[in-house]
């Protein structure tokens, strides 16, 4: 979840959201406290590092690549298995107010082939895409984001049998509001067959 989705259900259900990081080859791997201060990892499952580019660790408050070596899969072990999610560093001796002694991580990105970035440097998460054209489906049925470079995103778009201009053009106006994007990047739009 993004902080704006999270501050939403927050809202609506009267209730904290707490999030997880898993994947399916791993399963949970770490989840927030009370606290909300990072992912505590399951330790007693996994060793879990984030490593730079370079395969150095990441300092703390940098991001750096997940790398997970699972210690109860007897059958296929997976050694220092390279997620290819991204998150922050977290300080390792610093311990959460929660008391808990499990080690943390920072906020966890993603993958990079689904993040899109805007040219005042503005992260995208894909999700943002998918929610907000799925509030549209009447008016697009499918997308293509293409991002060659950070100043332009290339949106191909087939339209649904309730397509209108009004409505393209309110959804349009709205998606730039929603993502957050500033005015240095420009959206182009070109319309698929199929």
């Amino acid at each position: 979840l993004d902080e704006n989705e999270r501050r939403l259900i927050e809202e609506r259900f009267g209730c904290k959201v707490y999030l997880r990081y898993g994947t399916k080859e791993l399963g949970v791997v770490a989840q927030e406290c009370e606290a909300q201060t990072g992912y505590h990892t399951a330790a007693e499952s996994y060793i879990v590092e984030i490593l730079k580019e370079d395969g150095q660790a990441a300092q703390p408050g940098e991001e750096g690549k997940l790398v997970i070596t699972d210690l109860n899969n007897y059958y296929m072990p997976l050694i220092r298995y390279q997620v290819e999610d991204y998150a922050i560093s977290h300080c390792k001796t610093k311990t959460c107010s929660c008391g808990r002694g499990l080690p943390l991580i920072g906020h966890v990105r993603g993958r990079p082939q689904q993040i899109f970035f805007g040219a005042e440097g503005e992260i995208l998460s894909s999700m943002l895409f998918s929610n907000y054209f799925m509030d549209y489906s009447y008016v697009i049925s499918r997308y293509k984001i293409i991002q060659n470079t950070p100043d332009c995103l290339q949106l191909e778009l087939l339209k649904a049998p309730r397509f209108t201009q009004n409505n393209f053009d309110e959804m349009m106006a709205g998606l730039r509001c929603k993502i957050g994007l500033g005015r240095h990047t420009r959206i182009d739009v070109k319309f698929s067959e199929q």
